[in-house]
């Protein structure tokens, strides 16, 4: 009888979790993260929930990746522990779904990023705790809605960010906390592009960008707040437009 029950609990959970070299994947997701190779697209929640975890040093490489691909869709991505790393050329959180990434304990990824793809649709990443570093280019909240938040001591590093994109979108970006950044942005730093985008430096946290546009085009509407001691935005040696072509506003305060 012991025998049995063990047989089945094996069985259930084959069916809902694929395990190799701590790449772990349940519910929702085509095909196999574990035999992912640079040319894989993979979708982590096409119609229904789907999660994958990349943890214990390993690595996951893929072409693109979509988390939350159709309308109530949810795809959740985890990247923890140091040395582990996903790498991928367009990350889509948040397709017509709902899509969210979290890096942490020193993981890395590599990825370009959509965050909140269409209409109506949610895209989320947290970048947390020191060593912990997302590489990507980002669209935070393209048609849809889109937030990142950078903590504890961790690291962005972008070539270009817009945040609120198109028409009718939202984005929201953070950068918190003493040794927390967000660096590169040689392409500029679009807030409140022709959409809706916020961004947040908070308690010593340091954000660099070439140029900066906050209300960057018609129907946008902008806002920075840079905020705490040792808050910082700086390097911009392209230029700081403030209510470029649209709305715009620029807070400094309490020592930032």
């Amino acid at each position: 009888m012991k025998l049995t029950k063990l047989a089945a609990l094996a069985a259930l959970f084959c069916a809902t979790a694929s395990v190799h070299d701590a790449i772990v994947s349940t519910g929702d997701v085509s095909p196999d993260p574990a035999t992912s190779t640079s040319s894989t697209s993979l979708t982590v929640g096409n119609t229904t929930a789907g999660s994958v975890t990349v943890n214990g040093g390993s690595v996951l490489n893929s072409s693109s990746t979509t988390f939350g691909n159709n309308l109530g869709a949810t795809g959740t991505g985890t990247v923890t522990g140091s040395g582990s790393t996903w790498n991928d050329s367009s990350f889509y959180l948040g397709y017509d779904g709902t899509g969210s990434l979290t890096v942490a304990s020193g993981a890395i990824v590599n990825a370009d990023a959509y965050l909140g793809f269409d209409t109506g649709s949610t895209g989320s990443a947290a970048v947390t705790g020191p060593g912990s570093t997302w590489n990507a280019s980002v669209y935070v909240g393209f048609d849809g809605n889109g937030t990142v938040q950078v903590n504890n001591g961790a690291a962005m590093v972008s070539s270009y960010a817009y945040i609120g994109e198109d028409a009718g979108s939202s984005g929201a970006v953070t950068i918190a906390g003493p040794g927390s950044s967000w660096t590169g942005m040689s392409g500029g730093l679009y807030v409140g592009d022709s959409g809706n985008g916020t961004l947040h430096v908070l308690n010593g946290a340091a954000v660099t960008s070439d140029s900066a546009y906050i209300g960057g085009s018609s129907g946008g509407i902008g806002g920075a707040t840079v905020d705490g001691a040792g808050s910082s935005w700086s390097g911009i040696s392209g230029g700081l437009y403030v209510g470029y072509y649209a709305a715009g506003a620029l807070t400094i305060s309490h020592g930032g």
